[in-house]
């Protein structure tokens, strides 16, 4: 038998927001949706959202997600955020940046421009 490991949600610090995010893509429809939570250190929802969205790929629905949950983060106050998502890919280029010939260059220079102005992010 498999080992299985349970994973769960965790708060993030006293003071902080935590800010959840994911995307999905049905190949077979080209339709897309992402959604969204923002909860704080006692695991109380704060805010949320879901939308439909115009995008080609897992990796562009993901790079969405995180930028409507960023916008929101950033209407509602929460300067101090933490984001899981679970794209290592998004969360790799978010951080190193890329270059401009990417088809998701664009929507990674949005982000990376919105993250920097948050007090603390990671």
């Amino acid at each position: 038998m498999a080992n299985l490991k349970c994973l769960g949600w965790s708060p993030p610090p006293p003071g902080f927001f935590k800010l959840n995010t994911d995307g999905s893509v049905a190949e077979w429809s080209n339709r897309a949706a992402c959604s969204g939570v923002i909860r704080d250190h006692w695991g109380k929802f704060i805010e949320g959202f879901s939308a439909r969205v115009c995008s080609t790929s897992p990796l562009q629905t993901e790079l969405q997600g995180l930028l409507y949950g960023l916008q929101m983060a950033k209407r509602i106050g929460a300067e101090r955020l933490l984001v899981e998502l679970d794209s290592t890919q998004a969360i790799s280029l978010v951080v190193a940046g890329c270059q401009e010939s990417r088809l998701e260059f664009r929507l990674i220079e949005s982000i990376r421009d919105l993250a920097v102005g948050f007090e603390s992010i990671s």
